[in-house]
């Protein structure tokens, strides 16, 4: 979708867990012969030193990380490792793991909410607004449509002001 350079300057510092950089990078582990286009990206990001893969580390985080067992191991480690360091902000796009995250007192952002506070604070205009969502929902993002109008209404609304 190109838009990476929005986590940046959003938050200045993006941590990754293992499990989900695994998951990010298996078509280069496994030697696509054609590498998704998120691919290269990522890995400019990470090699500037504002994208960082961490692993959960401490035993009271490994401790949650075995207690989460409804949730996919990406998502665990993202909720532990945002409790083990102390980050409010967890992207997920996952309803069980999104209320997973706010009974642990974080701030979980599903991918439309990211879009909206970068529209919010000039970064995107409702056009991009809307293309990176259309993009994001071709390429495999899962949206109702009832949420998709929504979020379509809301930058229309937010670029208005």
């Amino acid at each position: 979708m190109g838009k990476l350079d929005l986590l940046k300057a959003l938050y200045g510092e993006v941590l990754v867990p293992e499990a989900v950089w695994r998951e990010l990078m298996r078509p280069v582990a496994e030697a696509w012969e054609e590498l998704p286009r998120y691919v290269t990206p990522l890995l400019k990001a990470r090699a500037e030193g504002w994208l960082r893969v961490e692993a959960v580390r401490s035993p009271k985080a490994l401790e949650l990380l075995n207690g989460l067992k409804h949730l996919d191991l990406g998502e665990r480690e993202a909720i532990a490792l945002a409790i083990e360091r102390g980050i409010q902000v967890v992207l997920t796009n996952d309803k069980v793991a999104h209320d997973e995250a706010l009974t642990r007192g974080l701030k979980p952002r599903w991918f439309t909410q990211i879009l909206l506070e970068a529209l919010e604070k000039g970064l995107l205009d409702a056009d991009e607004y809307v293309q990176t969502l259309v993009r994001a929902v071709r390429s495999g993002l899962w949206v109702s449509k009832e949420v998709l109008k929504r979020a379509v209404e809301l930058a229309r609304r937010a670029q208005a002001r």
